[in-house]
């Protein structure tokens, strides 16, 4: 903890020490709701969880359900922390990486559950704010190695990577988030 800050935390719950996130607020801003993870699951009652309900009343943004065990899984490794601000939703994300064919499917399916979430919300009409570690290569200037790592995924072209396909679809032009990094590093 740190003196003049509310912290919130997401932690994983599979692997000790694998993975989390944590966003510090400071005093005396308090955000309107906290939700942890991405799916709603880990706000669910133990008798909700055969169930794919939305999340309780009171949390942050309804989206499609998914069913309890992807869900449970895909908020498993302490990947998200969802704010909401009121002006605002921020979303603190450390996104998986793709390290194989298991992974891939993982990734795959947080990837999108997040795309998910963040336009039911951007449809609401609420202001959208993700803070991530993406763990994506997004361009090749981004890589010390495009080649290769076409190479190593049987890939004709660098975006190809089906994660990559997903970040060009999720930013602008061709998706809604704006990224504000772009330019620094090649982004």
């Amino acid at each position: 903890m740190i003196p003049g800050y509310d912290a919130y935390f997401s932690f994983t719950r599979s692997k000790q020490g694998y993975s989390g996130v944590v966003t510090y607020v400071k005093h005396p801003l308090v955000p309107l709701a906290a939700e942890e993870g991405i799916t709603g699951i880990l706000h669910r009652t133990p008798d909700d969880d055969s169930s794919p309900s939305p999340p309780a009343p009171g949390l942050i943004g309804h989206y499609p359900p998914l069913p309890a065990a992807e869900a449970q899984t895909l908020d498993s490794e302490g990947r998200c922390v969802i704010l909401d601000f009121g002006l605002f939703v921020l979303f603190n994300i450390y996104f998986p990486h793709s390290s194989g064919p298991d992974r891939e499917v993982f990734k795959t399916q947080f990837n999108q559950t997040i795309a998910r979430r963040v336009e039911v919300l951007l449809d609401a009409g609420r202001e959208v704010v993700v803070a991530a570690d993406v763990n994506v290569t997004h361009r090749e200037i981004d890589h010390c190695d495009p080649k290769q790592s076409c190479k190593d995924w049987g890939l004709k072209e660098f975006g190809e990577h089906p994660a990559r396909r997903w970040l060009e679809g999720f930013l602008a032009p061709n998706g809604r988030m704006v990224d504000l990094g772009k330019g620094v590093g090649g982004g």
